[in-house]
């Protein structure tokens, strides 16, 4: 339906007109109902351009797809706008450092994801261009190597670093501290061989399971003084190194599952923060002995998971502390 501007205009003085001049409220109801019918309709016009607009704003920062393919764009509404490129699909390095090198609209991307492909072997140095990244999910792959200054451009700007279930022997540990905003670094199975120098003034959580590096040194979290998160399942760990897991203001959950650890000496966890709940999980090792003061910290309510190992003996200067703090323990399975 279309609306005269010029009759709707009319209608509105009218109505205004009748008000002020005390005519027959009967005719006054009637022009009431006029104007308001034409201003709902005028209402759901102005609305329907309204998502119009939003619409191609959501589309702005993506370019034709033909540019990208194939690689494929898109922009999460319920985010800031920030497009999210998925390049699971591209059949080389060069591929995807041609497409990363188009003139984007907007080069600040939001996440970067890369899953399953078995073509990308490295991430070689300035593959990015200058498009930034808030995450990166590179995941299930082929990768083996990210190479230094590969992730650059996203100095400032990243938070997660997901490379989960590739092949990674080679990552930027020295250029760690330069990504000023990160949050979250996932390499939980990789082929990572040793513990790498960890420097970084804001990582939070940190998941290295699953990788054959054996000894972890006593400073190796000495670095990350806001670090919450330690998992550290199955990567071939045989000792603990009193001190390894103190001092860390933020600490609250420590993972050494499946190791082959035999002994938990004293001071080998200790919380200082005080949060109400903690974890501690060592299931799966074969530990015969655990020295008085091993967890220090843990609160009323967190959960010690010591299950699934060879303890032959419960000596009561250990637990009782623990039981009488209202710790949650398991050891079944001894």
């Amino acid at each position: 339906m279309l609306i005269s501007g010029t009759f709707l205009a009319l209608l509105l003085v009218s109505s205004t007109c009748t008000a002020d001049n005390g005519q027959d409220p009967a005719s006054g109801h009637f022009v009431d109902s006029v104007r308001k019918f034409f201003l709902d309709i005028l209402g759901r016009h102005v609305v329907g351009h309204v998502r119009e607009i939003m619409e191609e704003v959501r589309n702005l920062p993506c370019p034709d797809d033909a540019v990208t393919f194939p690689c494929e764009c898109t922009v999460n509404s319920e985010s800031d706008f920030s497009p999210d490129l998925d390049c699971s699909e591209v059949e080389s390095e060069e591929e995807l450092a041609t497409i990363l090198s188009y003139p984007f609209p907007f080069r600040n991307f939001r996440n970067l994801t890369i899953v399953g492909n078995q073509n990308l072997t490295t991430l070689r140095r300035g593959v990015l261009g200058n498009t930034t990244f808030k995450e990166f999910y590179i995941t299930g792959g082929a990768l083996q190597e990210v190479e230094t200054g590969a992730l650059s451009s996203s100095y400032n700007t990243a938070t997660v670093m997901n490379f989960e279930g590739n092949r990674l022997v080679v990552f930027p540990w020295g250029e760690l501290s330069a990504f000023t905003g990160l949050l979250e670094l996932n390499l939980n199975s990789n082929k990572i061989s040793s513990f790498p120098a960890l420097i970084s003034d804001t990582l939070q959580r940190l998941d290295l399971s699953n990788n054959p590096l054996g000894l972890i040194p006593g400073t190796g979290f000495k670095a990350t003084p806001d670090i919450e998160t330690v998992l550290l399942d199955n990567v071939n760990m045989y000792e603990i190194i009193p001190g390894t897991f103190t001092g860390h203001r933020q600490l609250r959950v420590v993972s050494m599952n499946s190791n082959q650890l035999r002994e938990v000496p004293a001071d080998a966890i200790h919380f200082t923060a005080g949060f109400d709940l903690t974890y501690v999980r060592l299931s799966d090792n074969v530990i015969t002995k655990v020295a008085v003061d091993a967890f220090i910290g843990i609160t009323k309510g967190s959960e010690l998971l010591v299950d699934r190992n060879e303890l032959m003996l419960l000596h009561e200067e250990v637990w009782r502390p623990l039981v009488e703090a209202g710790v949650k323990l398991q050891l079944q399975g001894q």
